[in-house]
């Protein structure tokens, strides 16, 4: 029976996942000592405590080509929002909950938040896999608190390789070209500044 390199490869990426998780022990956090717990971590799964209940992201480590394992990445306090990373069978995505009404946006992948996070932009995944989207998103928070996405770029030309935020409105897109990367000659990166509000 043939088995390709890449499920070899991503099976031993969630097992060490999965044994990661596992050795975790079952805690409920807090910013600050005697406030009431943001989020539970228990195995593989993550549970956000909103004001309007429970959010539960249950992971399954063991359920090959289903397989979904869940880890928390941060608690923006002085937004309210908590970031989840979800890893599936040859995918991930990232969620932002907000922990006042319990909303979940679904980005790309880990979210970077500009300096007074009224922004967040986040890239794609790395390229290469058939149908996943490539370039990058940037979202808005409203004043009615609400994550609107603003700008998504999805296309064929180039690779986006790193995000920088410059400041509050501007961010430093770091790519390299597509034909570049799948002939393996000299990856160039350039450069690339974008004014997202004036």
């Amino acid at each position: 029976m043939r088995v390709s390199l890449w499920y070899i490869i991503v099976s031993f990426w969630f097992i060490g996942l999965s044994s990661c998780s596992q050795n975790q022990t079952q805690e409920k956090h807090s910013d600050i000592k005697g406030d009431p717990p943001v989020y539970l971590v228990k195995d593989s799964s993550v549970t956000i405590y909103t004001d309007v209940g429970e959010i539960v992201f249950k992971g399954r480590p063991s359920a090959e080509t289903e397989i979904s394992i869940f880890q928390f990445i941060e608690h923006k306090k002085s937004i309210n929002y908590c970031v989840i990373e979800g890893s599936y069978w040859e995918h991930y995505e990232n969620y932002l909950i907000d922990t006042k009404s319990g909303n979940i946006d679904t980005l790309w992948t880990q979210p970077r938040f500009s300096p007074n996070d009224s922004l967040l932009t986040c890239k794609s995944m790395d390229y290469g896999l058939e149908g996943i989207p490539n370039g990058i998103q940037i979202w808005e928070l409203t004043p009615e608190r609400k994550w609107v996405k603003i700008i998504e770029i999805n296309q064929r030309i180039w690779i986006p390789k790193k995000i920088i935020w410059l400041d509050n409105t501007q961010i430093k897109l770091s790519k390299i070209s597509i034909d570049s990367y799948i002939e393996n000659t000299t990856r160039i990166i350039s450069d690339t500044i974008i004014q997202i509000k004036n």
